[in-house]
């Protein structure tokens, strides 16, 4: 989804389009441009805000790419029923999917830090702009 967000956001690193995770990093890390700081809030925060269920979302194309199931009940012997949790619960796919996307903003914000420019992005701050 991020690199989808820098494609919308037509992010480019000298002159060429953004089309990898590392490249995304390196243009906050090195970016002068007026709205850098909007383009990468979109990557890093907007795009998750405007889709609360993101997570359980990709958890469920993830399962049917590669034909995983939960199996319910607390010894598992029920019969195996597809992306049903219990209740409102995140299965173990969503939460480290959540992980992974949190990973990856810690590594944008990182690289912002350690860049050219020595800056970071608030989520509280970015999202007045």
């Amino acid at each position: 989804m991020m690199l989808q967000e820098a494609e919308a956001e037509k992010l480019q690193l000298d002159g060429v389009a953004v089309h990898n995770f590392r490249q995304i990093k390196h243009y906050w890390a090195s970016s002068d441009l007026p709205n850098a700081e909007s383009n990468i809030f979109s990557i890093a925060y907007g795009i998750w805000e405007n889709k609360p269920d993101w997570d359980m979302q990709l958890e469920i194309t993830f399962m049917d790419e590669n034909g995983w199931k939960y199996k319910m009940g607390k010894d598992m012997s029920q019969p195996v029923q597809k992306h049903k949790r219990e209740e409102d619960y995140k299965g173990c796919v969503a939460w480290l999917i959540s992980h992974v996307k949190g990973d990856m903003v810690k590594q944008i914000q990182e690289c912002g830090v350690k860049g050219k420019y020595s800056r970071t992005i608030e989520f509280q701050e970015a999202k007045k702009q």
